[in-house]
């Protein structure tokens, strides 16, 4: 068990996890040759993620999507739809897409690599994934995958959650908090998930 600080909010903590596995990420990436990075995915995991490179590593990071207000939540990132893009390839690419959307992002990453690339995968997909093997192949780049965290993970997390820049960029990802008294009030939080396709965020559950 990692103890997070009783001076953090807990609509603050209860990202504690997703935060854990793009920490758990970073772990994939050599800082010390890392030059240009692209993140694919303007969805919950990709904001976390670029949370962590830009408030903990510095880094500067261009972010690819598909949705224009999605995309205004990564502020001081250069954004771009997956088929604008004109300019240098990356040579590190991480994928925080999934579902059956992640093999296009994969293999525009694939396409937007540099020799030698990293490209490190993130999201998660029931369904084979197609990939252009020929590219991989030829550009001599490495394909890595994580999806889980360790306890040190977390607690370097909850280190960084003590920051009150991270805890603001946090905060815009909380859409509601909703009090549970019953089942009804249950359905009425999932139902409110259900139905946001425009915001990055989620409503919170306050037991």
């Amino acid at each position: 068990m990692v103890k997070i600080d009783d001076s953090i909010p807990m609509n603050i903590a209860v990202w504690s996890e997703l935060l854990s596995v793009s920490y758990a990420m970073t772990r994939r990436i050599d800082f010390s040759k890392t030059k240009n990075i692209a993140l694919f995915g303007d969805g919950i995991m990709g904001y976390i993620t670029y949370i962590i490179l830009t408030r903990l590593y510095k880094k500067e990071v261009t972010v690819f999507g598909i949705d224009d207000d999605k995309l205004k939540m990564f502020e001081g990132a250069k954004t771009y739809h997956f088929e604008d893009y004109v300019g240098r390839p990356f040579d590190t690419l991480i994928e925080a897409v999934g579902g059956r959307a992640s093999g296009f992002a994969i293999n525009n990453m694939i396409d937007l690599a540099s020799i030698g690339a990293d490209l490190i995968l993130m999201g998660v997909s029931e369904e084979n994934v197609p990939l252009c093997t020929r590219k991989v192949l030829e550009k001599g780049l490495s394909l890595k995958g994580v999806t889980r965290s360790s306890i040190d993970d977390f607690k370097a997390i909850s280190e960084l959650l003590s920051l009150q820049d991270v805890q603001k960029d946090l905060e815009k990802l909380i859409l509601s908090e909703i009090t549970i008294k019953s089942v009804n009030d249950v359905y009425k939080a999932f139902e409110l998930d259900i139905n946001n396709t425009k915001l990055i965020g989620k409503n919170l559950m306050k037991f």
